[in-house]
Order: C-alpha cells, then structure tokens, then sequence
C-alpha cells in the first residue's frame, strides 16, 4: 500500500491537497517508520500551502503518538486520531464548513 499510494501521488500531485480519511479500525498489519518515510519523501515536492488534514479512524490508544511524529514530516498538514471513520468526516466537515472555508476540498478514503 505504502509504493501504491507514493505512486499516486507522483503520478497525481493534486492528490497531495487532498484531505484523507484512512481507516484502520480493522488494521492488523504493521507500519514502520520507513514506510511513512516514503510517503513523506513522495508528497513534499507536491505539499499544500493551504491546511489539510489527515484523519485516521483506529481503535489504538498511542496512535496520536504516530500523528504526531507525522506532523513533523508532512509540512502543512495535520494528523488527526478517532474512533470510527464517521468521527473523521464529522471532523472534516466542521473544519471545512466553519466561517471562511466555503471551499471544499475533495476527501480521499483509505482503507487499512
């Protein structure tokens, strides 16, 4: 998934301004630090200069402690953490909503 989703993005740079949902409440597989390190590497040149949000939906408890780590590596964007998919969309429809933000982005929903 990780050459999968670096390929898209070089092959669709907009992609990059894209919020995402990406729901791992099903999730057993692992992730490792090079693996979002090839992300990284792949959406920098094509980073947004306006805020975008990644928002995953997962059951783990320390998984703000990824986010948080990813915030660092993915400038512009933040990495948010909730239970279910629906909390992300709820999120994302606030943020998007609100006063000054009449604009909506296109969402991308990746499945763990």
């Amino acid at each position: 998934m990780v050459a999968d989703f670096a390929d898209l993005v070089q092959r669709e740079p907009v992609v990059a301004t894209y919020d995402y949902i990406c729901d791992l409440t099903e999730f057993c597989g692992d992730a490792f630090a090079a693996d979002v390190g090839a992300i990284a590497t792949a959406y920098a040149p094509h980073a947004s200069r306006a805020a975008t949000y990644t928002c995953f939906a997962t059951p783990d408890p320390h998984f703000h402690l990824w986010a948080r780590a990813m915030d660092e590596l993915f400038r512009g964007r933040s990495h948010r953490v909730f239970p279910t998919p629906r909390n992300c969309l709820d999120f994302l429809e606030q943020v998007r909503s609100g006063p000054g933000r009449a604009i909506r982005r296109p969402s991308l929903l990746v499945s763990g």
